[in-house]
């Protein structure tokens, strides 16, 4: 639901943007399919643009997003000048949870009142009793007086209760028939469907009706051209005189008559130039807020490149791993161990392709069980350096993550007691995400704790002094024996309109993932949400009793290779830990 609403708040500010500039710039152009243009590919450009991810820095390091986030990644908490908050993600938002109640109500009622109009057109279409006439590009009905003229697509409505002429008659059904060559309604369709979505915007409401108003326009323009201006006002007029229900039809006798038989007489306006170039400081501004969301994930994102969750390597292969990547800067390598009973994943490591593999060494422990491990390229074999990484890489990760002592609720507790915003960001009004990398070592203790991000003004120097001393932690565990591993816990430092309270975090039971999956070939590929449904990236996702795994993205999603009867093993820090069967 946060994605989506996003969405919503991205696209309305698109939709408030463009419609500012047609108020202001372009309301009183004559030029009516111009007009009608602008307000269709507007809207449909406010739809699409929140959905295109891009940036507008001018960083030459910045890296594109990455597939799979390969760190453990701890909840973010928030510091504010007298309180620390665990972050929306555990903690549900009441207040966004009445907008999305309310945001629902709305759409519903909009949605329902929209449909039950379509409704009542097709069930007199086809319950009339009238005649009808069908002809090549449109179908006539005869409403005798219980609906007005109007047409909505290729159906023609016509209220012969009305004493015409002939020629009236004609001058109606031509009108009625532009409507329906012009394919006006589509856009009523389309522009009612963006009025539901976007209920709460008022320009949804504003170009609703502007369409409709233009498609009038458009009509008259068609048959002043066939009669005179004087007689087809005096139509207008008469036509007048009859209501119109049905607000997704187009209606001869609706619309503003004075308005229509005045801009039939307006003198048409020369197309002005500048008013195109206009429009593109306001496409600059629109895409420079529209990057400002992009650039946070620019910021996760350095995170993540100096951060790798992963047991710790013997000597010998980070030294031969050093070594490759020396000599192949543009490479990823991964270093895959395997159990040598386990004689099908030997096979299947034998059997790769030997372009990709960069070395192999066989590991024996102290009770004299040997494992095969290999150095493996992962985005192309060793002859074709710089192919882009594939999704579903295998890389080693841990079975068990290292966890605080006493659960993640003590050490926000820990946190709530110690942590401290500096005076001095906060006579500067410095606020801002910073986040602390540090190593669970293999008895627990807390070592290399450093800002992989951070903000300065003492923020930076707050959150390494706490963490610095925090109590000890449980360490990651790999088949069972205890392991190094890097964590990363990103702090919001925050001046923001949060009441003060000395009030403790509430604790953090287990919460429940929940895992849907399928078995695709070689792989398995699935995606994790939340209790609320919110996607779950940086999940542990690991094949059991080996070092191969992966971590869900961003959006929750994972791939990992696995056979019939092998164990998927799913952890992340305050959820409780899955397990599933490959059948």
């Amino acid at each position: 639901m946060k994605e989506f609403l996003i969405y919503l708040f991205e696209a309305n500010v698109a939709l408030l943007m463009f419609g500012a500039f047609y108020y202001f710039v372009l309301r009183k152009d004559t030029h009516f399919a111009m007009r009608r243009l602008y307000i269709l590919s507007m809207t449909l450009f406010s739809l699409i643009l929140p959905l295109l991810h891009f940036s507008l820095s001018f960083d030459a390091g910045n890296k594109a997003a990455v597939k799979s986030i390969q760190t453990l990644m701890l909840p973010e908490i928030v510091i504010t000048a007298g309180s620390v908050q665990e972050n929306a993600g555990l903690v549900e938002s009441t207040t966004l949870g009445w907008v999305s109640i309310l945001y629902i109500i709305g759409t519903a009622i909009l949605g329902i009142w929209f449909f039950f109009q379509i409704g009542q057109v097709m069930w007199f279409f086809l319950n009339s009793r009238t005649r009808i006439e069908r002809y090549r590009d449109h179908t006539l009905i005869y409403t005798n007086g219980t609906l007005p003229t109007f047409s909505f697509f290729r159906l023609l409505f016509l209220d012969n209760s009305i004493p015409l002429s002939e020629d009236e008659k004609k001058c109606v059904v031509e009108h009625e028939l532009a409507h329906i060559r012009q394919l006006h309604s589509l856009d009523i369709l389309l522009l009612e469907s963006v009025k539901i979505l976007f209920w709460m915007n008022p320009v949804c409401w504003y170009f609703r009706n502007e369409i409709q108003d233009l498609h009038e326009y458009l009509a008259d323009e068609k048959i002043i051209q066939q009669t005179s201006t004087e007689d087809y006002s005096s139509l207008l007029a008469k036509m007048a005189l009859n209501k119109a229900h049905l607000s997704i039809g187009h209606h001869f006798n609706k619309s503003k008559t004075l308005k229509r038989i005045q801009m039939m007489k307006t003198t048409k306006t020369t197309l002005k130039r500048w008013k195109f170039a206009a429009m593109v400081p306001i496409l600059g501004l629109i895409l420079l807020v529209f990057s400002c969301n992009d650039e946070a994930m620019q910021d996760m994102q350095e995170v993540v490149d100096s951060s790798t969750m992963s047991a710790e390597l013997p000597a010998d292969v980070q030294a031969k791993m050093d070594e490759l990547q020396e000599q192949h800067p543009d490479a990823k390598f991964n270093y895959i161990v395997t159990d040598m009973t386990n004689e099908e994943k030997v096979r299947e490591m034998k059997e790769r392709d030997p372009n990709t593999i960069a070395w192999m060494n066989v590991i024996k422990d102290e009770d004299g069980n040997g494992s095969l491990g290999m150095i493996v390229k992962v985005n192309g074999t060793l002859k074709q350096v710089g192919d882009m990484t594939k999704d579903g890489e295998v890389f080693t990760v841990v079975e068990d993550p290292a966890t605080p002592v006493g659960g993640y609720p003590e050490f926000m507790n820990y946190l709530a007691r110690n942590l401290k915003y500096p005076e001095q960001a906060r006579n500067l009004g410095v606020e801002g995400k910073v986040y602390i990398q540090m190593v669970v070592t293999e008895d627990g203790g807390i070592t290399d704790v450093k800002v992989v991000k951070g903000i300065g003004a003492g923020c930076d120097n707050e959150a390494v002094r706490v963490i610095e001393n925090s109590p000890s932690w449980n360490p990651a565990k790999q088949r069972g024996k205890a392991v190094k591993q890097k964590v990363v816990l990103p702090i919001v430092f925050s001046l923001g309109n949060v009441a003060d309270t000395d009030e403790m975090p509430k604790p953090v039971n287990d919460q429940e993932m929940k895992i849907s999956w399928s078995k695709d070939g070689d792989l398995v590929v699935g995606h994790i949400r939340k209790a609320e449904n919110k996607p779950l990236p940086g999940v542990n996702v690991i094949l059991a009793g080996t070092n191969t795994g992966t971590v869900t993205d961003l959006d929750g999603t994972f791939k990992i290779p696995a056979n019939s009867g092998d164990e998927i093993v799913f952890s992340f820090i305050g959820f409780e830990t899955k397990k599933i069967k490959v059948d």
